[in-house]
């Protein structure tokens, strides 16, 4: 089924109006999932995938409007780039402070990054707890970006591809009895992977 939707995805880039040249979309398949780690209990069950493919602003099957910001700004450590991902007015996935070389390809530096997940209204990680880099999670850096991979050429315009597993990310209002993993669907020990298409600033 998915492979159908990326098809119509790429065929269809004229076609939505919101998708005019440089139009900003995204693909990304996450999902909100039990700990892996089995000393942590605070789960329950597993929250719903997510799997959003299309440009910011289209009507998603289930009739929620997707919603894709990414931008990026140019310093003399790389560039500094920030993305959101979901439906409506509510991202449930949010990356801020994110440094990745300026060719935009490559691992991210430095330790400004932070990962916001949200869903069924509780926020996991944010400023104080999402701390995003490079390493392999721990609870010092629970979330861990791969190699980003930068496509001035891509099918649908700029495209950057990256991965995301998190490890032990906990809710900022219960950080000890709410405690999720993000990774791929059902796939608890691989990691989500995510591409923006035209980031603005790169």
């Amino acid at each position: 089924m998915r492979t159908t939707l990326t098809l119509v995805f790429i065929a269809g880039l004229a076609a939505s109006c919101g998708d005019e040249p440089g139009a900003l979309a995204a693909d990304a398949r996450f999902q909100l999932a039990c700990p892996i780690d089995p000393a942590e209990t605070g789960c329950g069950s597993a929250l719903p995938p997510v799997d959003i493919l299309g440009f910011d602003g289209d009507v998603a099957e289930d009739g929620r409007t997707i919603n894709v910001s990414c931008s990026a700004t140019s310093t003399d450590a790389g560039n500094i780039v920030s993305f959101s991902i979901g439906y409506g007015a509510s991202p449930l996935l949010s990356v801020s402070g994110l440094v990745i070389p300026s060719s935009g390809s490559g691992n991210v530096s430095g330790n400004s990054c932070r990962v916001t997940a949200t869903q069924s209204d509780n926020r996991y990680g944010g400023t104080t707890l999402g701390t995003c880099g490079s390493a392999i999670p721990s609870e010092a850096q629970p979330c861990q970006f791969g190699a980003f991979t930068f496509d001035p050429d891509g099918e649908s315009g700029t495209e950057l591809t990256t991965t995301l597993l998190c490890r032990n990310l906990r809710a900022e209002t219960a950080p000890d009895s709410l405690v999720r993993d993000i990774t791929l669907p059902d796939a608890r020990s691989e990691a989500a992977v995510i591409k923006l298409i035209n980031c603005e600033g790169l």
